[in-house]
């Protein structure tokens, strides 16, 4: 194609293709201006269902007129090829643009701004709906023209603490209250500004950094005030699930699936969903979830975490420890892959690696759980029993843990210093958290390999094996 002309439009070079066809970058020699040239497979072109299609697509985006959607100047066809003719935008693919990186929340709303989002939402979901020549009905129409926040900037604010609270740091916790109290300033009570709320305070005492009580009475009163302006909020609910699920895990599964029968791609919900059920050794309802997030969302780190995570808890250590590797080395900078790659690397008896992973955590993540428990599984390996207590009690949800999650991580610190008493007496207050994954306590965690071997340890297998065969009871 290279050089041939077709219709008025000189082939200059092949700009890349897809399913539904072929871009050429070409010179319109009728008006001297260089455009993309968009043509039908050849394997296509008598396939009137697939011209059907592709006329259609030039149709939805020639009825939309916004500065950030490109034109269509004319569909055509000629020598037997048909083609859309659209302006040429120098710049980055999108494979080009993903391979640097993800966009910072700034970095997005300097391509466009939330009216320009919300305006573009609203007129691409028209167009879909006029091409596919579909009737709504007034509920469905009104759907989608709404709003999360009435207010874009208020929007902007929630968006960027949802980035804030991701850096799972004590500034960045306090960074997204600001951020949210901006937000309700400006658009006064709001459910999803509420949720928001909420859940930073159900983060300050998950990273240890604030006492429980207070937080999750304040997480629990942003929840009411969302509901009692949204009774149907999808953001409280899923703070609501996962205020209950590390200490309720069958209440908090109940939660959950409340919140997917609402919105079956919650992405948000389905991720902590998975690690709730992949940390109780489900792996046949965990893996339909995973591949469900990596289809709604494939560029988010998140996505292919805990295809990794998961594994841990499985004893799949070998094949943990490859995937998260893979995924730290993508995303250096994401805490929880870096945490838990420092996890597979122990489990995987690198425990060299594995220390210099968690002095990292240490370093960049101060005063939280997961820098205490960082070094107090670093001391523990190397066999340092006096500094693995005193980590073990400087942060309040690592000395008294509130969820099955952490009081399992520090039994395996527990059990690793010989500290078999101690170490029984935290699993059996795990068990009594909810922790019932009977494959993992019973022989597949080499961690625990101390205790084993002790009745009181046997006498309580007897009990995880019981919860474990019942769950779905």
């Amino acid at each position: 194609m290279i050089g041939k002309t077709v219709a008025h439009y000189k082939i200059l070079e092949k700009l890349g293709e897809g399913g539904m066809g072929v871009v050429y970058k070409a010179e319109d020699t009728k008006l001297k201006r260089t455009v993309a040239l968009k043509f039908l497979p050849p394997e296509l072109t008598k396939d009137s269902q697939a011209k059907t299609r592709f006329a259609q697509e030039a149709q939805a985006a020639a009825a939309l007129d916004h500065p950030n959607i490109c034109a269509v100047f004319e569909i055509g066809e000629a020598e037997g090829s048909t083609y859309i003719a659209m302006p040429y935008v120098k710049g980055q693919s999108l494979k080009e643009r993903v391979a640097a990186g993800p966009l910072s929340v700034d970095g997005a709303l300097d391509i466009a701004g939330l009216d320009d989002v919300f305006d573009i939402q609203e007129k691409v979901s028209r167009s879909i709906v006029d091409a596919l020549k579909l009737q709504l009905t007034p509920k469905e129409a009104e759907h989608i023209s709404e709003r999360p926040i009435p207010s874009a900037l208020a929007y902007e604010f929630y968006l960027k603490a949802r980035q804030e609270i991701l850096k799972w740091t004590e500034a960045g916790l306090g960074n997204a209250l600001r951020y949210l109290q901006n937000g309700l300033e400006i658009a006064g009570e709001n459910a999803l500004l509420y949720a928001g709320m909420a859940y930073v305070y159900f983060q300050y005492f998950n990273l240890g950094l604030k006492e429980e009580q207070y937080c999750r009475k304040q997480a629990g009163d942003y929840v009411d005030k969302a509901f009692a302006l949204d009774p149907d909020c999808p953001q409280a609910s899923f703070v609501r699930a996962v205020l209950i699920a590390w200490n309720q895990p069958k209440e908090g599964i109940r939660c959950f699936k409340r919140v997917l029968d609402k919105n079956p791609n919650d992405f948000d919900a389905l991720f902590v969903f998975s690690c709730l059920l992949g940390t109780l050794g489900r792996k046949s309802a965990v893996i339909p979830l995973e591949e469900r997030t990596i289809k709604i969302d494939p560029l988010n780190p998140a996505a292919h975490f805990h295809s990794g995570f998961n594994r841990l808890w499985e004893g799949e250590y070998a094949l943990a420890l490859e995937r998260l590797g893979k995924l730290h080395r993508s995303f250096p900078g994401d805490m929880l892959t870096k945490w838990s790659y420092g996890l597979s690397l122990a489990h995987m008896d690198q425990k060299e690696e594995a220390g210099l992973i968690f002095e990292q955590v240490a370093r960049e993540q101060p005063g939280t759980l997961f820098a205490s428990l960082s070094l107090s599984f670093k001391y523990a390996l190397e066999g340092r029993r006096p500094e693995t207590l005193n980590m073990l009690d400087s942060n309040p949800s690592l000395k008294e843990p509130w969820d099955f999650q952490s009081t399992y991580w520090k039994t395996e610190c527990l059990a690793l210093i010989g500290e078999k008493e101690r170490a029984l007496d935290c699993l059996e207050r795990d068990v009594d958290l909810g922790m019932t994954n009977y494959p993992l306590m019973n022989e597949l965690d080499p961690f625990l390999a101390n205790i084993r071997g002790e009745p009181r340890f046997q006498k309580l297998m007897e009990r995880v094996k019981y919860e474990w065969e019942h769950f779905e009871e």
